[in-house]
Parts: C-alpha cells; structure tokens; sequence
C-alpha cells in the first residue's frame, strides 16, 4: 500500500519520523498506544517494533487524512456574529521564576473585588 521505504538496520523515533515524513511526537504517540514507552525521541528502536510501526494506520498516505489534519492544525476563524456561542470566563495563566512575586500577586487578587 504505497511506496516501499528503506530502512536502515537501526534508527530512533525522530530518525522515522524524517523517513515517514510526520513529526515526531506522531511516531511517539503511536509508540505510547501500542504499548511501549519510549525514554526519547534519540532511544534506538528495535527492528520487529519498527516493522509494527510503518504499517500501523496512522501513517497510511491518505490524501483526505493528510488534508484533514493540515486543516486541523491551525484555530479555526472566529465568526463574525458571536452572539450563539456561548459566555465564557476568561481564563489566566501567572507564569514566572521563583521568589519574583507571582503568590503576592494572586494574594493581592483575592484580597480585590475581582473573582477568582
């Protein structure tokens, strides 16, 4: 079902991911499902898992998957008419180093009128 692939005698989740042309973090995905837990995308994988690997469904070259998921990785526009959709509160990430004040932060937070 498509086009033969040489593979080399040993070769790493990333090294497969070039040949079978998708990320990286696909051919660890599809590792994770089938049981197996890699260390790292660098680890040498084992011939028979490799063999298992290429013929696995997910990296079968269909044309309307491939533009399905070209779709899917970028947000979808936002409509010009908002007013269906429903309210939702806004959400906020305090991200920072240690000790740089992100807890006197949020304490002056609950402290204010705002909710949390």
């Amino acid at each position: 079902r498509g086009t033969p692939i040489q593979l080399p005698e040993f070769i790493t989740p990333k090294g497969l991911a070039n040949v079978l042309q998708c990320r990286t973090v696909d051919v660890l995905k599809v590792l994770i499902r089938m049981g197996e837990m890699p260390r790292s995308s660098e680890e040498y994988l084992d011939k028979d898992l490799v063999d298992l690997l290429v013929q696995h469904p997910f990296f079968a070259r269909d044309p309307k998957r491939e533009r399905h998921l070209e779709l899917d990785r970028y947000p979808r526009p936002i409509p010009e008419d908002t007013s269906h959709l429903p309210p939702r509160i806004p959400v906020v990430c305090i991200m920072g180093h240690i000790d740089h004040g992100k807890t006197t932060l949020l304490d002056s937070l609950r402290l204010s009128l705002i909710h949390i």
